[in-house]
């Protein structure tokens, strides 16, 4: 008798992501989840390593969704947008995922002789509003997450002129660095009037 064995080869392919930022720096420790889009089930969790690259083991051939969860702190701008991915058999498929690294400008209100709150100010970069802050009891106002860059922050005033003497600099300019918070400052004098 003749006998007859049957073997099956399965060959797999690879996803490696490329993780890369507008600082160049923090590539490592970025977590990664791989999601089989027919099923929606996560298959596969990866990490970064030093230079920004994590490869998957082996996966059938098929599409799948790249999709960020982790790394970082609230400074960086995470990519949760899901990046489809096609596997094909016997090849390593690439995908370049790009983190931001953003700022934020603080405005810290000091009020001689009155209260720090409820000031308003304007962030500028260039002719473009950005965003309007008001301060808080403590007198700070901090902005949204922004691209580093230069920005100008203007105070607005819109308290009445007879009581309040305003800050001699209406506005400043203000630096916002990857990672940190800008501080600018404003002094206000609250006066009375004497009436004879």
């Amino acid at each position: 008798h003749d006998t007859t064995v049957t073997y099956t080869n399965t060959q797999y392919g690879r996803i490696q992501i490329i993780k890369t930022t507008n600082t160049g720096e923090n590539l490592s420790g970025w977590q990664f989840e791989i999601v089989n889009k027919t099923t929606g089930k996560v298959v596969q969790t990866v990490t970064t390593d030093a230079s920004g690259y994590a490869t998957t083991d082996k996966l059938a051939p098929g599409s799948y969704i790249v999709r960020e969860v982790g790394g970082g702190n609230a400074y960086w701008q995470l990519d949760t947008s899901g990046h489809t991915v096609t596997v094909v058999a016997g090849q390593t498929t690439t995908v370049t995922v790009n983190n931001v690294h953003r700022g934020r400008i603080v405005v810290q209100k000091n009020a001689v002789n009155g209260s720090p709150e409820g000031w308003r100010f304007e962030i500028w970069q260039g002719n473009t509003l950005v965003e309007t802050l008001t301060t808080g009891a403590d007198g700070r106002a901090v902005s949204k997450y922004l691209l580093p860059g230069n920005y100008k922050v203007k105070e607005l005033h819109d308290r009445d002129g007879t009581y309040w003497e305003y800050d001699v600099k209406v506005e400043q300019n203000a630096t916002v660095t990857a990672g940190h918070d800008t501080t600018v400052t404003y002094t206000n004098t609250h006066h009375g009037l004497l009436q004879i």
